[in-house]
């Protein structure tokens, strides 16, 4: 590994620290389980909870939020200050509970909110809570709980004649990112060591840059100074061959000099912006700012950044391309959902393009095709979609519903291997075959799109957990390269004429795995739900993954048989956590991990209907306005279908007549007292017939609750 000489930088990089220009830069992680804590105030929140819906993919997923205030001031909150983060992508609030769109806070006084968004239930899975207050104030991020309780063109796809070569990462940090070419045709890429969610953890070690030869298969490693939150996550080449970099978590933009192997200097930019994707044109850097609602120009030789804001706010910028005096941009957040250009040779005015009504999508990296047009994946949508300018009016859509005018978007074909969650990623334009190549995280694939037929050719990786992401590039002999962000490894895929697809590496020698980042689970933990097993990230290149799952309660025992890297929760795992080991093997070895339990599981819809359904009968039937004056509460059985609270009401003429309210421990058989309340037992005095609605709730621990309704009448005999 090469130890850098920075006696000079590191001059300058103490300077910077010793002014304080790192620090507005950092974001807090949680510091426990469901809480951020910030200088002046603290966020909590509960497990989300989710249902699904058939448009598009998207479905209700709700947070409900705690916000504290403990500082010697008013503190401010605005709808737009929270997030969900996944994937790098952003998703804003839909609605919230608040009313007006931004309250105040007095010292020691809190407020719950509901936050209502409009996701994928991956996203559940995946994400985490973004917190930017607009305010000025710190900004954090909060991990998810993992238990959350379309295309418009018509395209075919086909097998393609592939070979994927794999080169396994053995010594660096872990997490490939961004990938960039030279003109040596070596392979350059960002290695942060952590999966940015969007930001990562404090007191991360420093990343590294990385050089793939691609005719040897090896790497050489270069560690970033050792300074706060000083992991990149996208690199671009200048004309003269440094290579550039960003740092998101401390909001810094670095330069690389790969013939000397030295880093030349990094430079803050704004505060809290989050540089982003980066490319050059003209002259100068441009870096789009993921955590705010801007791009940003970087003067290479002067130092000197500048901000332009984007038109519409929360836009959260993500990938950024330019053609001429043309630099185009993704504006990411899901309430938002436009494709933006910067003119630079008008006064950089900036026009934005909407992309669908509603907004569904998260627009992702961006590319410019062989005309000019501007390509970008996105995201969640599982689209890949393009602009023709010349039909599109700035600013407005044209239409009330779908795609807007100018906008072509084609839903990439459903993998039949990986599982149904997606995500477009990565994406590059080949001139030469006038084909968008493009990447699916979430399903382990690399394709192609050939607009003058409306054809995909897609290739499935082996490893359906691979994660290639946002580090995409193609070299000049048109070969495909990619990271595999959670394999810790690079692919590299040639189009062969008339052979079978194929898959080779080059192993790793001498070791055997070893886990860098901990496997998780994917799905939602309720009975008849399927949980699929991710990997996680390892080193020394794993050739086979075996799993065991296991019921914790709250030790963890394996469970017998459930062998595979998926599980199908049953009634005996009601109430338990369950979690999983993936051991990874190679020639050489194996080793194992564990992912964090997930749960508690919680019961079928259907379990819970029936039981409540069972719960009102008993409780409704047989009564006559007598009976029920003559005991004033009356306890009936209840089979509780797992832990949780049971309420029950009734009411008539918009009079609460009885209640009742039963926690249980565990599900099982057990008894549930309803009572009269005062004003029912004067409704029902003097009353000789009444209709009374009953309603029973029931909330397993951590999972949204279910509702059962019944009507009946009561008279005197």
């Amino acid at each position: 590994m090469h130890r850098t000489k920075l006696k000079s930088f590191c001059a300058m990089l103490c300077l910077v620290v010793a002014q304080g220009l790192l620090s507005p830069g950092g974001f807090a992680r949680a510091a426990g389980r469901g809480e951020l804590r910030l200088p002046n105030r603290s966020i909590s929140v509960a497990a989300p909870k989710f249902s699904a819906s058939q448009v598009r993919g998207l479905g209700r997923a709700v947070l409900d939020v705690k916000v504290d205030s403990f500082g010697p001031a008013d503190i401010a909150v605005a709808r737009s200050d929270f997030k969900l983060s996944a994937g790098g992508d952003m998703f804003g609030v839909r609605k919230w509970s608040a009313g007006r769109s931004r309250i105040k806070l007095g010292p020691g006084h809190s407020r719950r909110l509901r936050l209502t968004f409009a996701v994928p239930s991956a996203v559940l899975e995946e994400g985490a809570l973004f917190y930017g207050p607009a305010d000025g104030g710190a900004s954090g991020v909060l991990p998810l709980d993992a238990s959350p309780a379309f295309g418009d063109s018509a395209s075919s796809a086909a097998s393609t004649q592939a070979t994927i070569k794999t080169f396994w990462i053995t010594h660096g940090v872990g997490n490939p990112w961004g990938t960039e070419i030279d003109s040596a045709g070596n392979l350059w890429f960002a290695e942060p060591g952590c999966d940015f969610a969007p930001t990562c953890a404090a007191g991360a070690a420093p990343g590294q840059i990385v050089k793939l030869d691609p005719a040897t298969g090896a790497f050489t490693y270069y560690t970033l100074p050792s300074i706060p939150g000083n992991q990149p996550i996208f690199v671009a080449f200048d004309g003269s061959g440094k290579l550039w970099f960003t740092t998101p978590n401390n909001s810094m933009i670095g330069e690389f000099d790969p013939s000397t192997g030295e880093f030349v200097g990094q430079w803050p930019v704004t505060a809290g912006s989050g540089p982003w994707d980066l490319i050059f044109a003209n002259g100068q850097l441009w870096y789009t700012e993921h955590f705010v609602s801007a791009v940003g120009r970087f003067n290479p030789t002067t130092h000197v950044q500048q901000d332009f804001q984007t038109p519409t706010p929360n836009s959260n910028p993500y990938g950024i391309a330019a053609s001429g005096a043309l630099v185009w941009f993704t504006e990411n957040n899901s309430s938002v959902d436009q494709v933006a250009v910067l003119d630079t040779s008008q006064n950089d005015a900036i026009s934005e393009y909407p992309i669908v009504r509603p907004p569904s999508g998260t627009p992702h990296l961006i590319v410019v095709g062989a005309n000019g047009d501007p390509w970008w994946t996105e995201g969640w949508s599982n689209t890949i979609a393009t602009l023709d300018p010349a039909a599109a009016t700035p600013g407005s859509c044209g239409s009330a519903s779908g795609n807007c005018n100018g906008v072509q978007r084609v839903a990439v074909p459903d993998s039949s291997t990986c599982g149904a969650s997606t995500h477009t990623s990565g994406i590059a334009y080949e001139p030469a075959t006038d084909r968008a190549w493009f990447d699916n995280s979430l399903t382990g694939q690399v394709g192609s799109f050939t607009p003058s037929t409306a054809t995909f050719a897609i290739t499935t990786l082996s490893d359906c957990n691979a994660h290639p992401h946002d580090g995409l590039s193609l070299d000049s002999a048109g070969n495909v390269w990619f990271g595999e962000e959670f394999a810790n490894a690079i692919g590299e895929l040639s189009q062969s004429v008339g052979s079978p697809p194929a898959i080779s590496s080059i192993p790793p020698a001498g070791l055997p795995p070893a886990s860098t980042s901990a496997p998780r689970i994917r799905g939602t933990p309720r009975q008849a739900e399927t949980l699929t097993a991710l990997n996680g990230s390892w080193t020394n290149g794993p050739t086979t993954f075996s799993y065991r799952w296991q019921r914790c309660r709250p030790s963890c025992t394996n469970i017998p048989l459930a062998t595979t890297g998926s599980f199908k929760l049953a009634v005996r795992d009601i109430d338990a956590k369950v979690r999983v080991v993936v051991i990874a093997s190679n020639a050489r070895g194996s080793a194992q991990a564990s992912s964090r339990s997930l749960g508690p599981v919680g019961p079928s819809l259907k379990r819970v209907r029936r039981s409540l359904s069972r719960l009102l009968a008993a409780s409704t039937n047989g009564w006559t306005i007598t009976k029920l004056l003559k005991g004033d509460r009356f306890r009936r059985s209840f089979r509780a279908p797992s832990r949780g609270t049971v309420r029950i009401a009734w009411r008539a003429r918009r009079v609460l007549i009885a209640t009742a309210d039963g926690r249980f421990a565990k599900g099982g058989a057990a008894k549930v007292t309803t009572r009269l309340t005062r004003a029912g037992k004067r409704l029902l005095g003097p009353a000789n017939r009444l209709t009374i609605a009953a309603q029973a709730v029931f909330i397993p621990t951590r999972q949204p609750a279910v509702t059962r309704q019944k009507r009946f009448t009561v008279s005197r005999p």
